[in-house]
């Protein structure tokens, strides 16, 4: 059931959406779509023939033009998905080896990626010196490439399984000092390549040294706040991060993950003009605000339509397949008074022969 459950629980949703995009696409169109050289419509027409390798996720290895380009994203993290037992396993058996299995994946990454630099010449992103045609397809989706900050993220997820219930009292110079050096990674991870991409040029190895460990970093800060605020040492930080008011958002994130591509296509061509840049501020309050709000829109519509029908009916179905040892409601008549009980009171009948049942056994015990 560890793969069934992902690939039921993410594979319609998504397979639904890209016929959606395969017919609708080709009719967004403005001076956005212009300036990218009408990708949509490519897109779609290369989903008419290679669909089916977003059904196996596999779509990360493409021949040609990819079927809507977001989905790299859920191929690589499926990719990974499949090999994570093993780690999980040598976890359960032994911390040492399955640490060593997670601490040989990365070193693997890393070598690899700068075996990849250097053979290919790729630019540390899609905007400085190097190779930025083949930078996409050799490096930016590969699981092998991808792979460090899942394997930090799942000593994580692990260690907070076995000890997160531990009450550990953290100084808060301490926290606060680890808090600091978890900002400064992050701060080198989002702004390390400001005078790169203003024309410094950079070395093979300072190109590939970056890629390395700026998603490495990443991935230690995601996995400090998460921690951090799951055993109590974030502060405010986890008071604002555990509001109530981003259950939904939560809940919404994956469907809001798959139509967030085609929803900024279209907010950019409502304009009439290609955009230009002017400043970070001027792309988050105009661009980044308004595309995340209609997306999240369009979002709780999928989901009511698609994704929750779905995770019911596979409920339905792993629960009629694997049995769950419950009674089911039906309208059972009652012999003595010639009426149908209600669901209530089958429910009260069955909590109190349960509560009797325990009576017995503690009296069997005694």
């Amino acid at each position: 059931m560890f793969y069934v459950h992902r690939y039921l629980r993410l594979t319609p949703p998504i397979m639904l959406f890209i016929g959606f995009f395969t017919v609708y696409a080709p009719y967004i169109q403005g001076s956005f779509s212009a300036s990218q050289m009408n990708m949509l419509t490519a897109q779609a027409a290369s989903c008419k023939t290679t669909w089916w390798q977003n059904l196996i996720y596999i779509n990360n290895f493409p021949s040609g033009m990819t079927c809507y380009a977001p989905t790299w994203y859920l191929a690589a993290d499926t990719q990974l998905y499949l090999v994570a037992p093993i780690v999980l396993i040598g976890l359960y058996f032994s911390f040492a080896a399955g640490t060593g299995l997670i601490v040989a994946g990365c070193v693997g990454s890393i070598i690899t990626t700068y075996i990849v630099f250097g053979v290919y010449g790729l630019s540390a992103d899609m905007f400085g010196n190097g190779n930025v045609n083949d930078f996409f397809t050799i490096a930016y989706n590969k699981p092998w490439i991808r792979c460090p900050p899942y394997l930090v993220g799942m000593l994580t997820g692990y260690l907070l399984a076995v000890y997160g219930t531990r009450k550990v009292r953290l100084n808060w110079a301490v926290s606060v000092t680890v808090w600091i050096v978890a900002f400064v990674i992050a701060a080198f991870c989002l702004f390390g390549t400001y005078d790169y991409d203003k024309g410094s040029h950079w070395s093979v190895f300072t190109r590939a040294t970056f890629y390395n460990f700026h998603r490495l970093g990443w991935g230690i800060f995601i996995c400090w706040v998460v921690a951090a605020n799951h055993m109590g040492w974030g502060g405010p930080i986890s008071n604002f991060m555990s509001h109530p008011m981003w259950q939904p958002f939560g809940r919404l994130s994956y469907c809001a993950y798959i139509v967030h591509w085609i929803v900024l296509f279209y907010f950019l061509n409502v304009g009439g003009h290609p955009i230009h840049y002017y400043s970070a501020w001027e792309v988050f309050t105009y661009t980044s605000i308004p595309a995340t709000f209609l997306s999240y829109i369009f979002a709780f519509f999928w989901s009511c339509l698609f994704e929750i029908p779905t995770l019911k009916l596979e409920k339905m179905l792993i629960e009629g397949i694997m049995g769950n040892g419950r009674t089911s409601d039906k309208l059972e008549t009652d012999e003595k008074n010639g009426r149908v009980p209600t669901i209530l009171e089958n429910k009260e009948k069955r909590e109190s022969s349960w509560i009797e049942e325990i009576k017995e056994d503690e009296n069997t015990k005694v």
